[in-house]
């Protein structure tokens, strides 16, 4: 049984980030949605609508230029047409194989897709189109990490790399009266059953190699993927909290798992211990019954 971790995570003074910071826009806290469930279709829907969009973009754009590059040579347009539409392609290509490993669970990605961060930079300005296609923000953010973590499920067993598995956690899972310094040492926890951590600290001890950390703000994730240097990472946290650190920690595998939100954004929010445990059993193999019981 992995034993409790004694690595304390520490935060640099001088971070200005918190938790909570992406919902500080205006009108972040109106219409939030408690716990969100969205399939991966919404978004990429969206990326196809962006792919077609700057297809056509490009077609006009070459159709207006196309008589000043035939001043320069009658071959210029023609030439200009046909990278323009091999980039294209390419894209299709990729977006192709996006969908197809999101759905069928294989990797199916040209070389330029397996990586989160291609997908996740598709996010803004999908989650603009997001009204548009009748939905909010965070649906369509949460419909990114679904795409996101189905790519890492379908290419994780290709990377190999030592190190633990890393769980983040976001402050907001403890109960706002809580005075342990969890952040300083998720162990000082004292599992008073009150919030999640105690039930996350249970399920960590169940695996080998599994350190978890909690974190005041996104930007202090790339400090703490430093000190552990994980072979994976897991983020727990809201959709727009995902999405930053997903991208921030893309060269190595990362899964996300949103969080709940029954009191609104960054306050007792709670999470679905079975959907974090299948995450860590992504990198981690399970144990068995038997072992369970021998470690009991």
């Amino acid at each position: 049984m992995a034993g409790p971790s004694t690595d304390k995570t520490s935060i640099n003074d001088e971070d200005t980030s918190y938790l909570g910071d992406p919902w500080r826009d205006a009108g972040a806290l109106t219409g939030f949605e408690p716990a969100i469930e969205q399939g991966p279709g919404l978004f990429l829907a969206a990326v196809g609508i962006l792919i077609a969009g700057a297809a056509a973009l490009f077609v006009l754009f070459w159709y207006s230029i196309a008589p000043r590059l035939e001043a320069f040579s009658p071959s210029l347009p023609v030439a200009v047409l046909l990278a323009g539409g091999v980039l294209v392609s390419y894209i299709f290509l990729e977006y192709l194989g996006i969908i197809a490993t999101t759905y069928t669970g294989r990797a199916l990605l040209l070389p330029l897709g397996r990586s989160s961060r291609v997908t996740i930079k598709l996010v803004a300005p999908a989650r603009r189109l997001a009204k548009l296609l009748g939905s909010s923000a965070d649906r369509m953010a949460h419909s990114a990490v679904r795409v996101s973590n189905a790519v890492t499920h379908a290419t994780a067993r290709g990377f190999k790399k030592p190190g633990p598995v890393l769980v983040l956690l976001p402050r907001c899972l403890q109960r706002p009266e809580c005075s342990q310094p969890l952040v300083e040492d998720v162990d000082s926890c004292r599992r008073c059953g009150e919030c999640p951590v105690a039930e996350i600290l249970s399920l960590r001890e169940e695996y080998d190699d599994v350190v978890m950390a909690v974190l005041t703000g996104g930007s202090v994730v790339p400090s703490v993927v430093r000190h552990f240097d994980p072979r994976a990472v897991i983020g727990v946290a809201c959709e727009r909290e995902l999405i930053t650190g997903i991208y921030v920690v893309s060269k190595r595998p990362v899964l996300g798992v949103a969080n709940q939100r029954p009191e609104g954004p960054c306050r007792r929010t709670a999470l679905d211990v079975a959907e974090l445990r299948a995450a860590v059993e992504t990198f981690v193999p399970g144990v068995t019954d038997v072992e369970k019981l021998d470690r009991e």
